[in-house]
């Protein structure tokens, strides 16, 4: 503070001429300690130079802390950063997770192999089957009836021959013969949509709930939300082609893909999309990744489905099978 003073009287007697020596009454000094007297002085004594501030900022950062922000080095060029933006960057800043397919890293495959079978078996159905017979050595029809446990009268109707019609020996005749099974068939069971991300748990399901968004206020939840890692795959839950991708409002980076039957089904807040759209895709294609792009609390995939139009529950269109049946030839398998 000594110091301070003697630079101060040094130009204040410059400035002044006659002024140069300093009265004891411009300081008090109480405890050893200066006050701000001394400040006043110089003010009064600067006022009369031609530039009273021009040293001003030089003087203080001597006297100051240099060090004295509330700050960290990196905070700091964080602030100078944002402030020195202009709007337009901070249009761009705020919209940079939105659909940016050329520039994401995110590895995935390009299809997963998931089980639509929910059960199979085969199904047997009784019946009368024809079974060639080629006449032996005395035999006769009522012969060949009691054999083929059956009786004349349905040889007779099956061949167009009379009750005392002649067999010859070598010749072909057709034996109706009932059997457990006279036609085999595999049938199955196949789910219509799958789970669009493989193990997830779903967190949210369709219909009512509290609003995410707006604490103490209820709102209508139009689909199910999976849960699941940031970058997981996202598959395609049944066959259909791809007739929407990219940014849809508050759904995030979207996908939409219709299918037969008149359903459609929508992927929403995905990270990325690895799919273009008009592509064909079967269930199990990888069309993007879970992220939380749009209005999402965190990262996973909301999941819609509509028939003809119309949000339906997706749980419903999930639960959703289908019945094949594929027929089996009988005469490789039919027996008394």
């Amino acid at each position: 503070m000594n110091s301070w003073n003697t630079k101060r009287k040094n130009r204040s007697s410059r400035r002044t001429g006659s002024r140069s020596a300093r009265s004891e009454s411009d300081t008090k000094k109480v405890n050893g300690k200066l006050f701000f007297i001394p400040l006043i002085s110089t003010l009064v004594l600067s006022s009369l130079s031609a530039d009273p501030l021009k040293n001003y900022d030089a003087e203080i950062s001597e006297y100051t802390n240099k060090d004295s922000s509330f700050f960290s080095d990196k905070e700091e060029r964080k602030i100078k950063q944002l402030f020195s933006q202009s709007p337009e960057n901070w249009q761009e800043e705020k919209y940079s997770l939105n659909y940016h397919k050329d520039k994401s890293n995110l590895e995935l495959p390009s299809f997963i192999s998931v089980n639509k079978i929910i059960s199979s078996k085969i199904v047997s159905h009784s019946g009368v089957i024809y079974k060639n017979y080629v006449v032996k050595p005395k035999d006769s029809l009522s012969k060949i009836a009691r054999a083929m446990k059956t009786n004349v009268q349905k040889i007779s109707a099956a061949n167009g021959l009379k009750k005392n019609s002649t067999l010859q020996v070598g010749q072909n005749i057709s034996i109706p013969v009932q059997v457990r099974n006279a036609s085999r068939e595999k049938v199955e069971f196949r789910k219509v949509f799958v789970y669009p991300v493989v193990n997830a748990k779903v967190t949210s399901r369709y219909g009512r709930r509290k609003d995410p968004f707006h604490t103490g206020s209820g709102g209508y939840h139009t689909g199910l939300d999976f849960g699941g890692s940031q970058g997981a795959p996202i598959l395609a839950s049944a066959d259909g082609i791809v007739s929407f991708t990219g940014v849809n409002g508050g759904y995030g980076n979207t996908v939409i893909i219709d299918h037969e039957n008149g359903y459609k089904t929508m992927y929403a807040h995905c990270a990325k999309i690895t799919i273009e759209q008009g592509t064909r895709v079967s269930a199990g294609t990888v069309i993007g990744a879970v992220g939380r792009t749009g209005s999402a609390t965190g990262p996973h995939l909301h999941f819609e489905v509509f028939l003809n139009g119309n949000r339906i529950n997706p749980d419903a269109a999930l639960r959703k099978t289908l019945k094949i049946v594929t027929p089996l030839d009988p005469g490789k398998f039919a027996r008394l």
